[in-house]
């Protein structure tokens, strides 16, 4: 079975900064569409993309805001989006730039892809929402349009305007409002595309970010083995990781981040084998046997952010996992490492 689509929250986070800047209540926003306000902590998380995606379009009929994707995009700079956009910054030409997307975007958010095609003199730089369900999801279209934008004008300079622009959804209406897309012949189809001269490619890729040192490599390996699970129950864990802080994920919730009724879900996870408390426990051990490894972290942080109400219980359940308690495995790691 397909795995759930996931994002990092660095993709979400400038939407929460700019409703935050107009007063927005964030923390009820994402309590109505199901998502942890501790989630937000580590940019580098991974969220469903649908309830993020649900998240914009409540904010921005709340707000008002039709081109709340337009606007979002036009205050970021791809360097905020967390190690995925720092690799890419670091590009020397364009074209080193659109491949480095087109090679790690699995690694950042699934459920999306990048694509480059020439012809003749043009070319077109292309990106897709794979299993695009939700007609509604035009903000997050935008989003992505305007950091292809900024991409190519790192190359070519602010005054580039695109000339042609293909669109994943119909509302084409909100950009012909925008300066930026003033002049640009819009159509739809299944896919967003910017073109651009194809002379470009070969330009220098301008930015004020520098080269990683070797700390920032070891972050970029890990990122890499971060990467959004390939299969159903794997992305079910990872979407659970971030929802687990402070209480249990009951099963109602894992029904949200799926979209499936909870028979379907639990049917799902009976072709792999596995129930849904399984998962669950699989989850938490797996966090728990991480967590354990910072000598600075006390058993009560550790217990909280597994979802344990009482940090007795995080002891008698690591017990039943491995037959001793967090504190002994602990001390047995240190002594291995000295």
């Amino acid at each position: 079975m397909n795995p759930i689509p996931l994002i990092r929250v660095n993709t979400f986070l400038p939407f929460v900064d700019f409703l935050e800047s107009l007063g927005s209540p964030i923390e009820s926003l994402l309590e109505q569409t199901k998502l942890s306000i501790f989630a937000l902590n580590d940019s580098e998380a991974l969220i469903p993309r649908h309830l993020a995606f649900n998240f914009l379009e409540k904010a921005a009929r709340r707000e008002g805001i039709e081109n709340l994707g337009v606007l979002v995009g036009q205050q970021t700079s791809l360097g905020e989006l967390g190690i995925f956009g720092r690799m890419i910054c670091q590009s020397l030409t364009l074209y080193d730039g659109l491949n480095i997307c087109i090679r790690i975007i699995s690694s950042n958010n699934s459920g999306e892809k990048f694509w480059l095609t020439q012809e003749g003199e043009k070319a077109w730089f292309c990106h897709q929402y794979i299993n695009f369900l939700k007609a509604n999801y035009h903000h997050a279209v935008y989003y992505a349009l305007i950091l292809i934008v900024e991409l190519i004008q790192m190359a070519a300079g602010k005054r580039w305007h695109p000339k042609e622009i293909k669109l994943q959804i119909c509302h084409k209406n909100v950009l012909t409002k925008s300066q930026l897309f003033a002049n640009s012949k819009i159509q739809t189809q299944e896919f967003t595309a910017v073109a651009f001269p194809r002379s470009f490619l070969s330009l220098p890729l301008n930015s004020a970010l520098n080269f990683c040192d070797g700390e920032g490599q070891e972050n970029e390996k890990n990122w890499r083995s971060s990467a959004p699970a390939e299969n159903f129950s794997g992305s079910l864990r990872q979407a659970i990781t971030t929802m687990l802080r402070g209480s249990y994920p009951d099963i109602s919730l894992a029904s949200e981040i799926t979209g499936m009724s909870i028979r379907t879900l639990q049917r799902r996870l009976a072709e792999e084998g596995l129930t849904y408390s399984r998962l669950v426990e699989q989850t938490r051990f797996d966090m728990a046997i991480k967590l354990l490894q910072d000598p600075h972290l006390k058993l009560l942080d550790i217990s909280t952010e597994l979802g344990y109400t009482d940090p007795a219980h995080f002891t008698r359940a690591f017990k039943r996992w491995t037959r001793i308690s967090p504190l002994k495995y602990r001390r047995q790691e240190r002594e291995k490492s000295i």
